[in-house]
């Protein structure tokens, strides 16, 4: 068996796994906040309560290295792989932020005003997405990380990152710049 069929089916057992730990979770809550102060009831509903969120976290960890495998290996080709690249990214901001703009076409007004933009049509080996959140510093650090980044990237930054046997030039945009406040993700086959 190949590593994206095996890794689809370790995400949905995962996926099992931390549901089940979410559950447990919200039993030991309700427990502990049911229960009388100072008694013994409380305590043992509070330890419980403190493995269960130790273990809902570890699923949350396990999960997310699951997707990340599987968007690895769920490689598009579209723009020489970077498309598969943006669409990780569109994964990890999930709903926190809408999806303003992708690739334009050659003969949109800003692919010419800008032809070497990762959201030109001209640009065949590159691919981008635009979040409408403005300011998203956290949110950029916490893409470069989950794409093999650095931890704090600098606005405007760049990195390397490889899938599919291919390197990938992406690069994040979080304050201000050009069209207005956006969070902008290029990527470019290297």
């Amino acid at each position: 068996m190949s590593v994206l069929p095996r890794w689809t089916v370790k995400l949905r057992g995962r996926q099992k796994l931390l549901k089940t730990a979410a559950g447990k979770t919200a039993f030991w809550r309700a427990r502990w906040l049911k229960a009388p102060a100072d008694s013994e009831e409380r305590s043992r509903a509070f330890h419980m309560l403190k493995a269960a969120k130790g273990l809902l976290v570890k699923r949350r960890a396990q999960v997310a290295e699951a997707e990340r495998v599987v968007a690895r290996h769920s490689a598009s080709t579209e723009f020489g792989g970077s498309r598969a690249v943006t669409d990780e990214v569109i994964r990890i901001v999930d709903n926190r932020a809408p999806v303003t703009s992708r690739k334009r076409a050659a003969n949109h007004a800003l692919s010419i005003g800008n032809p070497s933009s990762d959201h030109s049509g001209l640009n065949k080996l590159a691919d981008a997405v635009d979040f409408g959140i403005a300011e998203a510093h956290a949110l950029k650090n916490e893409i470069s990380r989950k794409l093999g980044g650095p931890a704090q990237l600098e606005d405007f930054g760049t990195f390397t990152t490889r899938r599919n046997g291919h390197s990938f030039r992406v690069q994040i945009i979080a304050g201000t710049h050009g069209t207005g406040p956006h969070l902008h993700v290029g990527v470019k086959r290297q």
